[in-house]
């Protein structure tokens, strides 16, 4: 069986993915969704009931939706009480999966069952729907894939990925099967499989690459490459992540480039630093429509899919606001670094690290709604459902923002916690 995995950038610039798997049908009980057929498929024990389901996901390679091997499936289970049928609430169960060895008969499910709950399992199952696993770029040109809550053979360490030198920053394709890893000193970007954990591609650079981004759709990875060579295109390179191969290289300017986008896809955003510019980039055509000055030089870009808009944080404290009707400016009054939004597009974070503050923008409104304080030179932002976390490079102190506060006036509420 193979699996594929999710990833999510984490505060401490760590990669943790949730696992999402490939089934190879010829392997397993294929389910019929007819009710008549339902019954072999489901248990009965201490009054509930478990039923188990597997349908096929449409791909482009199998767009007739059978299980096939090597394709992705959806596995479901429906735990109900035996009784009436009704959800049973609070439960957390534990999966694991395991192909049927008639040699291992003296092995008792009970037995494999208990080492899997061990920190370090005796037995090793060979898929787990319960891991998660943490990536750490390390100095020394390489990534360590690291399983954080269960070890065996006395070590969580999974694996470790050998690059030609040290990455600098990192993309996972929209299929979860690539992680894309730029390495400046060698100027390449260098393709990860995630299901073998090695290096399967490198594209290799006349320019030095550095920021990575993957626009919505997963369609094209935008690599932002700078030169020293001031005769040399100076902007960015597309990549077609089908054909793994270089389609556009664009001279959107000088400096270091960050990367927004719309959420269909449509338009591109990068940021020229030197040149104190921001693209704006038609995808389809793959060729620039406009070039918008900011106020000084733009640091960090993000799109809000609320305001249809995109937000430039530029060092001088302004916020540039560029969307089709009229480009406005936010003050904030203080150099910013870091720039996001929560994912349905209403709350903008900007972070100073001179100042210490968190400014909050909504974009409903596109006015600055809140400013907190918050720790010594916050640098990172992420989000859960009702959370942000902001972690500052000079404390151990994260922060916490409840998002529900933040439609109300008055002092907005922090948490705070230690992390190291």
């Amino acid at each position: 069986m193979k699996k594929k995995l999710y990833w999510s950038l984490a505060l401490l610039l760590i990669v943790i993915a949730s696992i999402f798997w490939v089934f190879k049908a010829k392997e397993l009980v294929l389910i019929d969704k007819s009710t008549e057929n339902q019954t072999s498929n489901l248990i009965i024990k201490e009054g509930l009931s478990i039923a188990m389901a597997i349908d096929s996901i449409s791909t482009d390679k199998n767009p007739a939706q059978n299980l096939l091997e090597g394709q992705p499936a959806h596995l479901q289970f429906t735990i109900q009480q035996a009784a009436n049928k009704q959800p049973v609430k609070g439960l957390h169960p534990s999966v694991w999966l395991e192909r049927e060895n008639p040699e291992e008969k003296a092995v008792s499910c009970k037995d494999r069952i208990s080492s899997y709950l061990q920190t370090q399992m005796t037995f090793k199952p060979e898929i787990s729907l319960n891991s998660y696993f943490v990536l750490a770029m390390n100095n020394n040109a390489s990534i360590s894939v690291i399983d954080p809550i269960n070890g065996f053979g006395g070590s969580k360490l999974m694996a470790r990925i050998k690059l030609n030198s040290a990455g600098e920053d990192w993309a996972l394709s929209k299929d979860h099967k690539k992680l894309y890893v730029s390495t400046p000193l060698t100027h390449q970007v260098a393709v990860v499989d995630t299901q073998t954990w090695t290096v399967i591609n490198v594209l290799p650079f006349d320019a030095t690459p550095t920021r990575l981004a993957l626009q919505p759709d997963g369609k094209y990875l935008w690599v932002g490459v700078e030169t020293l060579d001031e005769k040399s295109p100076m902007g960015v390179s597309v990549i077609d992540t089908e054909k793994m191969a270089v389609t556009q290289l664009l001279a959107t300017g000088a400096g270091h480039h960050e990367f927004a986008f719309s959420d269909d896809s449509r338009t591109a955003y990068v940021s020229n630093k030197n040149d104190q510019s921001i693209a704006i980039i038609d995808i389809e055509q793959l060729s620039i429509k406009q070039t918008v000055k900011s106020p000084a030089p733009p640091i960090a870009l993000a799109f809000s899919i609320l305001s249809k808009s995109v937000y430039v944080a530029a060092e001088n404290g302004h916020l540039l606001v560029i969307n089709s009707a009229a480009n406005t400016e936010i003050d904030t009054g203080s150099p910013l670094k870091t720039l996001r939004f929560t994912a349905d597009g209403r709350w903008g974070f900007a972070l100073s690290q001179t100042a210490n503050k968190v400014f909050i923008i909504d974009a409903s409104l596109n006015r600055l709604a809140h400013t907190v304080d918050v720790g010594n030179a916050p640098d990172q932002i992420a989000f859960t459902d009702h959370f942000a976390y902001i972690r500052s490079t000079g404390s151990e102190i994260v922060h916490m923002i409840q998002l529900d506060s933040l439609d109300k006036e008055g002092t907005v509420p922090v948490t705070t916690f230690p992390a190291g």
